[in-house]
């Protein structure tokens, strides 16, 4: 199964599914630093590739920005559309073939797009070609360390080889209804995009996941503060369920 395929068939859920305290927190950390680093960049455009229900592209549109959007998902372009009053700059598309003429000051790829891509260095340069000088790219993808850690918790050790040696791993709901997800180790995500742009950085979100433990629910705060410490040091950055990078042009 696409990506695309798995998210057209879920699209009515798939914010009912990101509800609980954890999801809550991991999207709030990726909201701070997007307000961060974009709340007083100069620029007028802004593009959110792989869109899904435009959450991020609502935040950017409140921020100020002329939105565009892609999703290779049709039934979560038409999400996004009725969010945004059926904004005519929001279609079906893929990172790899950016179709908008358009150059842009902010290009957001949360959501692990690189990871789900077809051809993510493909999808880079087409980022790139699009992207205005000194603008930003700013995305997450998965990190291959975290989901090794998980497996071995899971004591699914043929697990852990295939995916050291694939650097993939299925993603979904079941055997069926699931696809394939590149796996990104810090040192090969931080060396793919210094090829393409002038600075990166990257931090960690989720360092500390307590997704299937309820129990950690009560101690939401403590791990929001603990959180925002330590996304930025690279000795703990390993252990995030998802890197996330900002790229500089």
């Amino acid at each position: 199964m696409k990506s695309y395929e798995y998210y057209d068939k879920i699209s009515n859920e798939y914010d009912s599914m990101y509800e609980d305290v954890y999801w809550k927190l991991h999207n709030k950390l990726i909201r701070e630093v997007i307000m961060e680093k974009v709340l007083n960049l100069e620029g007028e455009k802004a593009l959110d590739i792989g869109c899904g229900t435009g959450i991020w592209t609502n935040l950017l549109k409140d921020i100020g920005f002329d939105v565009y959007a892609i999703d290779p998902s049709e039934n979560m372009v038409n999400i996004t559309q009725k969010r945004l009053k059926k904004n005519k700059n929001i279609k079906v598309g893929f990172i790899e073939n950016i179709e908008f003429e358009e150059t842009f000051d902010v290009i957001l790829a949360i959501g692990d797009i690189l990871s789900y891509a077809k051809d993510p260095l493909k999808g880079i340069e087409e980022v790139r070609k699009h992207l205005n000088k000194d603008g930003l790219f700013i995305g997450t993808v998965d990190n291959l360390t975290r989901f090794i850690q998980d497996a071995f918790i899971q004591k699914e050790f043929n697990l852990m080889k295939k995916m050291k040696r694939e650097k993939s791993v299925q993603i979904g709901l079941s055997q069926k209804m699931s696809f394939d997800s590149k796996l990104y180790t810090v040192n090969e995500l931080e060396s793919t995009l210094n090829a393409f742009f002038n600075e990166v950085e990257l931090k960690g979100i989720m360092v500390f996941p307590f997704e299937n433990d309820v129990e950690m629910y009560k101690y939401s705060y403590e791990i929001y503060e603990l959180e925002k410490v330590f996304m930025n040091d690279k000795n703990h950055i390993n252990n995030a369920e998802h890197l996330m990078f900002i790229c500089k042009k």
